[in-house]
């Protein structure tokens, strides 16, 4: 055993004899400056403080003879073609060390994984040759790579992989802080690497932290298939000295239901350690603590106690200003995501890994997303069959209970009345359900063979629907009328919006009256549509009559009023009245910025709209950085591929244009373009207007051909989505006119 590890192994042990809130202190004195010391046996608590009682006394016992010395000595051997240089580690089933190339052929380290000795029976030399054929059989950029193989001279297996010097994957994403959606876009590559796998037939079971390393470069790599599975082959008999530790091939921490009760593995068994890894870098803790707990209490857990969601553990105990941020990007949709991929039965999980990262995908791109919260049904019967007895006892209690409110009730006028509401409520929640069940059935591919259903198609169904559907809930119809205008409107479908937020207006209203914050909500959303479509004058009067509404609702210092004016400013320099619309645009950043994170998106949005107006006034140096700052944040919180994203670089690309800077801008309208293309289709009035955007750089440039093609899709977009009046398709009609007598 080496003098370092001796050391570290020593005050490992000593550190465990002082409090858990002593160590800290301790391991200051004992290590001294030596951080690299520190830092392992910091580890190795880290490591006993997740491991549990029912694993640990038993494999030490059973593999006791297996920790007295290296396999191999390591200073001048050699195996096949390489040196070792030290040790890295020890696996359950092998030794794994560093190596260079050393017949001179080229310069190259490695790592190289020997079978441990007293390891070597016939099973598990057979499974242990099964790794390296699977190993090989994996080829992708985030999966180690194996590069050769064979056995030592002592008849050990042994094969080579790439080094991979790099940290585990929680560790990276916590030491550099990374943001929200970078953390997002790391784990979607881990998820790929599992997808790849999983197409080959291969499962690996125990995908872990410490299996998925980060390398300097930020490039993720998924190691140890050591207890990798071939889906559908046969199981190997495990060694009789791990079996009869009682020990399984898995690390229970991230291990599913079905394997810690013994069940069949398949790749939801993958999409829940997935899940596990993925909780664990949203809140930095894992969905369960096992320290001190038996195997009973584990299993019970992991396969019957819902984990809570990561919103409600993310920096518990801090109340920062960042940790509040945090949990409030969590909550919705993160927090269903992870469920889906933790939930107890496999049949419920993502079906598979290329699944999880779409859905994240989607999110990153504020799309819908697959994962749904549970339904009451749902977790009442889970309940029911976890505490049977319990339940029969309440059953019992519950209709004793209400044969006395029944024996009462024409005493409880008031209580019949809160009776009443709470069933009108349920069914009007029931109908919803039943109407978006009915959709979704729709869009069921089993029912639509041989292709995806768009969002676009999705909405005109649900428009359609709702033409004869929720016609005794008004409330309920009102609000989806709303919802459905929104989002035709952020696809550029504005004739299709118009119509259903008019609707909306006049059915809340009617239900509500005209002074109802409810009532203030479609009227803004109205305005924006209106002001969308250079129809001011109309865009103007709702904002106004929105803002008057939510200023007596919500008080004037409220994040309500701060959308309303930075609506209303909007539509003031569309009509060029920038002596009004400026000081309103301000008062509205500053009191977002008061109100909110500095890294909000509403934030960035006060930002754009400040530098679109200040551009307009000919401010050009003010507004490029405003524009780069909303740019900042949009990416940071949204990724690259963001609508929000997109029209940021279309607008830098705009002002750019206008300062002469023709490179970067048409860089950036191209970027916006393609962002516009994948999300919404090439039938929106976003793509028609980066066109029109990208077509005037390319003049200028003196492109012609390229800016003539991208005016003539512009303008038989803008003559369909708007109509052959509109004043936007005249001036893309003069702008063709132009290029085209350039051009001779």
């Amino acid at each position: 055993m080496s003098d370092r590890w001796q050391q570290a192994k020593e005050l490992f042990e000593a550190a465990l004899e002082h409090p858990p809130e002593e160590r800290t202190s301790f391991l200051q004195q004992a290590c001294g400056d030596d951080l690299a010391l520190r830092a392992e046996v910091e580890s190795l608590l880290e490591a006993d403080d997740r491991s549990l009682p029912w694993i640990d006394g038993h494999v030490f016992q059973a593999s006791a003879g297996l920790w007295e010395d290296p396999p191999l000595q390591v200073e001048g051997s050699r195996i096949g073609a390489y040196e070792l240089v030290r040790e890295l580690g020890r696996g359950g089933m092998g030794a794994v060390y560093l190596a260079t190339r050393a017949d001179d052929q080229f310069q190259q380290q490695v790592a190289i994984k020997v079978i441990k000795r007293g390891m070597d029976s016939d099973e598990i030399v057979d499974r242990f040759r099964r790794e390296r054929q699977i190993l090989a059989s994996l080829t992708h950029p985030h999966i180690t790579r194996l590069l050769d193989g064979g056995v030592t001279d002592d008849g050990l297996p042994y094969f080579v992989m790439e080094y991979i010097e790099g940290q585990p994957i929680d560790r990276y994403c916590r030491e550099r802080d990374l943001p929200l959606n970078q953390v997002l876009e790391l784990f979607r590559s881990v998820c790929a690497a599992v997808h790849h796998a999983h197409g080959r037939l291969v499962v690996h079971r125990d995908i872990k932290p410490g299996n998925v390393l980060v390398t300097a470069g930020g490039q993720p790599k998924l190691l140890d298939f050591g207890i990798a599975k071939l889906l559908g082959s046969d199981h190997v008999p495990l060694h009789p000295a791990v079996t009869a530790a009682g020990s399984l091939p898995l690390t229970p921490e991230y291990a599913s239901p079905e394997q810690l009760r013994g069940g069949q593995v398949t790749t939801a068994s993958d999409v829940y350690s997935l899940g596990v890894v993925l909780y664990i870098l949203l809140c930095g803790r894992s969905p369960y603590r096992f320290a001190g707990r038996g195997r009973r209490e584990v299993e019970h857990r992991v396969c019957e106690v819902e984990p809570p969601p990561p919103s409600a553990v993310a920096g518990q105990g801090k109340e920062s200003r960042k940790q509040r941020s945090l949990r409030r990007q969590l909550e919705g949709d993160l927090d269903n995501i992870v469920a889906k991929a933790l939930a107890k039965e496999p049949e419920r999980r993502y079906t598979s890994a290329a699944q999880l990262e779409g859905d994240l995908s989607r999110h990153l791109s504020g799309l819908p997303v697959l994962a749904r919260p549970d339904t009451l049904g749902y977790r009442f019967g889970k309940f029911v069959r976890r505490n049977r007895v319990m339940t029969m006892a309440a059953a019992l209690v519950v209709l004793s209970l209400v044969a006395g409110l029944l024996v009462a009730s024409w005493q409880a006028r008031v209580a019949g009345r809160q009776r009443q509401r709470a069933r009108e409520e349920a069914a009007a929640a029931e109908q919803v359900a039943d109407f978006l069940a009915g959709l979704l059935q729709e869009a069921d591919p089993f029912r639509t063979p041989g292709r995806e259903v768009s969002v676009r198609e999705l909405l005109d169904r649900a428009a359609d629907r709702l033409d004869g559907e929720l016609e005794e809930q008004p409330l309920v119809r009102a609000r989806m009328l709303d919802t459905l205008g929104v989002a035709f409107g952020n696809l550029g479908l504005y004739d299709r919006a118009q119509p259903l937020l008019v609707q909306a207006v006049k059915s809340r209203t009617e239900a509500l009256g005209p002074a109802a914050p409810e009532t203030a909500e479609s009227l803004g959303h109205l305005g924006v549509l209106l002001r969308k479509t250079v129809q001011l004058e109309e865009a103007e009067q709702n904002l106004r009559r929105a803002l008057a509404i939510r200023r007596d609702h919500f008080g004037p210092e409220s994040a309500e009023v701060a959308t309303t004016l930075a609506e209303l400013a909007s539509v003031l320099r569309v009509r060029g009245d920038y002596d009004a619309a400026e000081p309103m645009a301000r008062k509205t950043l500053a009191l977002r910025r008061r109100l909110l994170e500095p890294d909000a998106l509403e934030v960035a949005e006060s930002l754009n709209d400040l530098a679109l107006l200040r551009k307009e006034q000919g401010s050009y140096g003010e507004s490029e950085a405003l524009y780069r700052e909303a740019l900042k944040i949009y990416r940071a919180r949204l990724g690259e591929h963001s609508m929000s994203t997109a029209v940021g670089l279309q607008n830098l690309a705009d002002l750019l244009l206008k300062r002469g800077d023709f490179e970067e801008a048409i860089s950036s309208m191209q970027q916006a373009l393609a962002t516009y293309r994948q999300l919404l289709g090439d039938d929106s009035a976003y793509v028609a207007g980066g066109l029109n955007t990208l077509a005037a750089l390319l003049r200028n440039v003196g492109r012609y051909g390229e800016a003539e093609e991208a005016y003539r899709e512009a303008l038989a977009l803008r003559t369909r989505l708007l109509g052959p009046e509109h004043r936007s398709v005249a001036r893309t009609a003069t702008n063709l006119a132009a290029v085209l007598m350039e051009r001779g």
